[in-house]
Formats: C-alpha cells, sequence, structure tokens
C-alpha cells in the first residue's frame, strides 16, 4: 500500500494547512500515515533561526488529534505519531513538541474531544462523572491524568469521578452530569 508522511508545524504553517494536508490525503486515496510536529534539532539551520518559534506540545496534540479523527474517518490507517522515541533524539531536540509517548496523548485527545461533544457548554457543572471502559479509562489517565487535567481546564466542574467498567466493548461509555442548578443529566456515548 501506499503511506505518507505528514510533518504539522512548520514556519508559517496553520489549522487552515492542516485540513488542506488531510484533504489532499484523503484526494490521494493512501492507505497509512504517519504524522509528527516539528522539532528542531541540534545542528540543524532551523536551530540557528530566530524567527521562528515551534508549536507548544498542547498545540501539536490538539491538531494532530484533529488531523487523525479525519484521516481515520475517511479509511486511512494512522501507523505512527510522533517520533520514535531514542536517546540520540532526545538528547539533540532543542526546541519544539518532543514527547516520549506522544502518540498516546492523541488517542487520549481524541477520545477527551468526543467526551466533550457531549456536554453542554451553557450549564455550570457541579459533578462531572465518567463511566468508561478499561482501555478508555486508561487513555485519560495516560501521562499523568494528561487528558483529564484537560477536561478540568475546559470545564471547570467541581467535583470529577471517573469510574473505570470492567466491560469487553470500550465503545460504549456514559456520562453523568450534575449541574449547579441541581439537575442532573445521564448521556450514553458510543465512541468511533
Amino acid at each position: 500500500g501506499v503511506g505518507l508522511h505528514l510533518m504539522i508545524g512548520c514556519p508559517h504553517e496553520d489549522l487552515n494547512d492542516d485540513a488542506a494536508s488531510v484533504a489532499r490525503v484523503v484526494e490521494l486515496k493512501v492507505d497509512t500515515v504517519r504524522i509528527h510536529p516539528l522539532l528542531v534539532i541540534e545542528g540543524t539551520e532551523l536551530a540557528g533561526r530566530t524567527d521562528f518559534t515551534p508549536i507548544t506540545l498542547e498545540n501539536a496534540v490538539e491538531r494532530t488529534a484533529k488531523m487523525v479523527s479525519s484521516l481515520e474517518q475517511n479509511g486511512i490507517s494512522i501507523i505512527r505519531m510522533g517520533l520514535q522515541d531514542n536517546e540520540l533524539l532526545a538528547a539533540q531536540v532543542i526546541a519544539g513538541p518532543y514527547h516520549p509517548a506522544f502518540g498516546e496523548l492523541v488517542r487520549g485527545r481524541i477520545l477527551l474531544n468526543q467526551i466533550l461533544n457531549q456536554v453542554p457548554a451553557e450549564k455550570e457543572i457541579s459533578t462531572f462523572e465518567l463511566h468508561l471502559g478499561t482501555k478508555n479509562a486508561a487513555k485519560m489517565k495516560a501521562q499523568k491524568n494528561y487528558q483529564i487535567n484537560e477536561l478540568r481546564s475546559r470545564l471547570n466542574y467541581n467535583s470529577f469521578i471517573l469510574k473505570t467498567l470492567e466491560v469487553q466493548n470500550d465503545d460504549k461509555s456514559e456520562i453523568r452530569i450534575r449541574y449547579a442548578d441541581g439537575a442532573t443529566e445521564c448521556r450514553q456515548i458510543e465512541f468511533s
């Protein structure tokens, strides 16, 4: 099969460029894609430039999550996100969103975005409770609760409960929300 390698965060690039790249990859009908953010490596031309600031890790995770979701919805397999972790690379990266578990952060962000799409933004939340299967709960807790911390920053709830369900199928989960006004709501989620 045919595969492509995409790099995000290049100089003068923005979200419109990400969308254009995804559209072109879909148009080309490739089988697989690798995606990683631009990293500034010691000794390269980019390392000496003062007119370029690499994207942040958070920005790279969010942008890659959007691209991966779109590509996978179009039947394209993602075979790697981020660069293969090794000691030599880690020692030579002087700037940019390098993380040894970048792909894990992106998969967790895709899950977080699916959860956030189910939550009404207009109401103040008192308690936010997630009931997730084992794999999805692990994605939320991975890398020192990276996605849970992002969820807190976006929803501003008073209390958070994550319950892990011992289920065979991780595709179906549940959100229970108690609002500040005392109302409660329960939503079923199906993850794609």
